[in-house]
């Protein structure tokens, strides 16, 4: 049996033009209905990653992990200096500029920032506002390894959490910490953990698949009803027809737990927020949500996040606006 180098890479987007960079892919549009190099859009993805997704990534036990922030070559410089100090203060982390027409299905835009000698590529995806539990890095890397030392580990697979806690960032005088809900659109793999190992061989990313249709991808017996799937299919034909579908695919919730993906005014899933209002729960204790949250930059902005404060009011009559505005196109119809 030849050794096996796995390297993981994180990769993290912040507030990146992505129209045309993920033509396989099939989603919505990133930052649909909105410019993400705004500044007040900016100003609040900057605090979010304060307190969720920076302190996650520092907290992962495994050492060896890295990170790849993605920032848009139009980034401000006095923000992309601060992003630059945030990459210098975090072990094996990269600041990525992405550039319109850059391929992210491949490896080779990350071929910089992996280990020399690397067999086996790992790549996870977390947004900027979400939280991996502590030991996911270590975790992958265990279930991998194990796989193998017993010969069992195909040269492509995913690995992905089904299930997840849901952090609604809204702090007021009654719930100061905001509140916490259960996940309540099915089961299937969050954005938050999707990954894809990958052999160097097979040159491909996590960036090329969309998380929704994480376990369906390597399944034969899936209908295929996305460009997506089938993109997948194609790519990966030669495993799929050497390789069963229960190994393709790993829920590493059953060993992990959930993840945290948090939930407020600036996401762009901003109706979970008014879909999950009959679940919540305060949120009384930090161990009410035992992930590496940065409780103290967590303080310092939360008011940002309140449903009183004035950005949020006026999102809301933005979005009521554009709703007003949809029924009557249709009425006109």
């Amino acid at each position: 049996m030849s050794a096996m180098q796995l390297d993981h890479l994180i990769i993290t987007r912040f507030c990146v033009r992505m129209q045309g960079a993920l033509q396989t892919v099939s989603g919505p549009t990133f930052f649909a209905d909105r410019d993400p190099l705004a500044p007040d859009n900016l100003a609040l993805r900057w605090r979010l990653m304060h307190f969720t997704s920076l302190p996650s990534v520092r907290a992962q036990t495994d050492p060896e992990v890295g990170w790849v922030v993605m920032v848009d070559r139009d980034l401000p410089p006095p923000l992309r200096r601060r992003m630059e100090a945030w990459v210098a203060g975090t072990r094996r982390a990269h600041l990525h500029v992405h550039t319109p027409g850059q391929d992210l299905v491949g490896l080779d835009w990350l071929a910089p920032y992996l280990r020399p000698g690397a067999t086996h590529v790992l790549t996870t995806t977390l947004d900027d506002d979400d939280v991996l539990p502590t030991d996911t890095a270590a975790g992958f890397r265990r279930h991998l390894e194990a796989l193998h030392a017993q010969g069992n580990l195909p040269p492509a697979m995913i690995l992905a959490f089904t299930r997840v806690l849901q952090w609604d960032l809204l702090p007021s005088p009654l719930a100061p910490l905001g509140y916490r809900t259960p996940w309540h659109r099915g089961r299937f793999p969050a954005s938050c953990g999707f990954s894809l190992l990958s052999a160097v061989g097979e040159d491909t990313s996590v960036m090329a698949l969309r998380h929704r249709f994480g376990d369906v991808f390597f399944d034969r017996d899936a209908e295929v009803k996305n460009e997506n799937v089938a993109f997948a299919r194609q790519r990966f034909a030669h495993v799929l027809q050497a390789w069963p579908k229960e190994a393709l695919f790993w829920d590493a919730a059953d060993a992990l737990g959930p993840v945290l993906m948090s939930n407020h005014f600036v996401n762009d899933q901003q109706s979970r927020l008014s879909e999950t209002r009959h679940r919540r729960t305060r949120v009384r204790s930090l161990g009410d949500l035992p992930y590496p949250i940065d409780w103290a930059a967590y303080a310092r902005h939360a008011w940002r996040f309140s449903s009183w404060h004035p950005d949020y009011l006026q999102r809301r009559v933005r979005g009521a606006a554009r709703r007003v505005q949809s029924a009557l196109r249709g009425t006109a119809r």
